[in-house]
């Protein structure tokens, strides 16, 4: 008897989790060029308003929650496809372009940086912040560039090159921020942790770690 009533309860257990996973309905909306939107879309952010910002082949493109409106040259960004979107801690808006051009949005309007373009020429792969508040770019074979003091008008902005001399490979696919402030490359000669105070790069192999396939993601 005591086996049957245990068996009775499981039985009521299972039916109503059952039946909650049934109640839990999810609506997707799907957007493509019949909404006038562009058809590939390479990189994503939302800012602190829950606007959604999509770079792509025509821009950037920002959803309202029911529409999109596009931002282009016309509207003060760099040319070419926007590779690389990131929103720093002071809320400025940065997009990376293919061929290396670099735009910023801070409040309403848009700025192409003009002073980098004739250092950045390839596709930018990323952008980042650290803890003291570097702006850092990676590049497809330009390596890496850091911005000292990103808020300062474009005339005035210090920036420090990075390439295979200093222990970076050309090619950068990617750059990682980890909770204790470590920032780290990923590139075509390795996995690179920054070294702020001697201001170089140093491999990072943790035991165990494949040699053999090229890393591109780096993930936490």
């Amino acid at each position: 008897m005591y086996i049957h009533k245990r068996f009775s309860f499981c039985i009521i257990l299972v039916t109503l989790f059952f039946m909650r996973l049934q109640s839990q309905t999810y609506f997707f909306d799907h957007y493509s060029t019949q909404q006038e939107f562009e058809s590939k879309v390479y990189c994503i952010i939302q800012d602190e308003d829950h606007y959604v910002w999509m770079g792509t082949p025509t821009g950037v493109w920002r959803f309202e929650g029911k529409s999109f409106i596009n931002y282009t040259e016309a509207d003060g960004l760099a040319g070419g496809s926007v590779r690389s979107l990131f929103i720093d801690h002071n809320q400025t808006l940065w997009l990376g372009h293919e061929g290396g051009g670099i735009s910023r949005r801070n409040g309403k309007l848009f700025e192409h940086i003009t002073v980098l373009d004739s250092i950045l020429k390839s596709n930018v792969t990323s952008i980042n912040e650290d803890k003291h508040h570097y702006l850092w770019i990676t590049t497809e074979s330009d390596g890496a560039l850091v911005i000292k003091n990103p808020g300062a008008t474009a005339q005035h902005l210090e920036y420090e090159h990075f390439l295979r001399g200093k222990s970076l490979g050309d090619q950068v696919f990617s750059s990682v921020l980890t909770s204790d402030s470590s920032l780290y490359f990923v590139t075509n000669v390795g996995i690179r942790k920054y070294n702020k105070s001697g201001n170089s790069f140093e491999s990072y192999l943790p035991k165990g770690l494949s040699t053999y396939f090229s890393i591109s993601v780096m993930f936490v």
